[in-house]
C-alpha cells in the first residue's frame, strides 16, 4: 500500500509543484574513508574562580603581588564598593582602557576581578587572560555574594 501511494503521489506533486518536489535518484555514493577527521583545539583560558569567603581572606591581607579590578558602572561603585584597593575599569568602557591595560596593571600579579554577580567580571577576566595576564581570578557571585556571605554592611542592590 505505501509503495503504490508514493508512485501515484510523486507525479501529481511534480505536476502541481514542479520546482518544489524534484525527486532524483541517488547515482553516486561517497565512501566514508574519503572523509578526514579535522580536530581543532581552542586554548583553555587561564581564569580561576574564587569564592567570596576565600577572597575576603586575600582582601584582608593583600600583598604587593595582588591587584583588584572592579568592572561595574560608576553608579554601582559609588553606591556599594569594597574599598580603594580596587582599580575601577567599567566593562562598558573596555574599548577605552583595554589597549593600555598592561601599562596600568601588571600581567604577572594575581588579578582579582569583581562585578555585581560575577558575569561581567568573568568576561573581563577572560579578556585579561587573552591579553597575557597569567593569574586571573573571577570573584564568583560578585559583590552581592560578598555582602550576603561575608560582610552584610556592604549595601546590596
Amino acid at each position: 500500500g505505501v509503495m503504490i501511494k508514493r508512485i501515484i503521489a510523486r507525479p501529481i506533486l511534480n505536476i502541481l509543484y514542479p520546482t518544489c518536489f524534484v525527486f532524483k535518484p541517488i547515482t553516486n555514493t561517497i565512501s566514508m574513508s574519503s572523509y578526514r577527521t579535522i580536530t581543532t583545539t581552542t586554548p583553555k583560558l587561564k581564569v580561576g574562580q574564587i569564592g567570596v569567603a576565600e577572597f575576603a581572606k586575600k582582601l584582608q591581607s593583600p600583598s604587593s603581588q595582588m591587584q583588584f579590578i572592579d568592572v561595574r558602572e560608576n553608579n554601582e561603585v559609588s553606591f556599594s564598593n569594597l574599598g580603594s584597593e580596587f582599580v575601577h575599569l567599567p566593562l562598558s568602557e573596555i574599548q577605552s582602557w583595554i589597549q593600555e591595560i598592561d601599562k596600568n596593571l601588571n600581567p604577572n600579579k594575581e588579578t582579582f576581578v569583581l562585578c555585581h554577580h560575577g558575569v561581567r567580571s568573568q568576561k573581563v577576566a577572560e579578556i585579561l587572560a587573552q591579553k597575557g595576564f597569567s593569574q586571573v581570578y573571577n570573584i564568583s557571585g560578585g559583590i552581592d555574594a560578598y555582602s550576603c556571605e561575608v560582610d552584610p554592611s556592604i549595601k546590596r542592590y
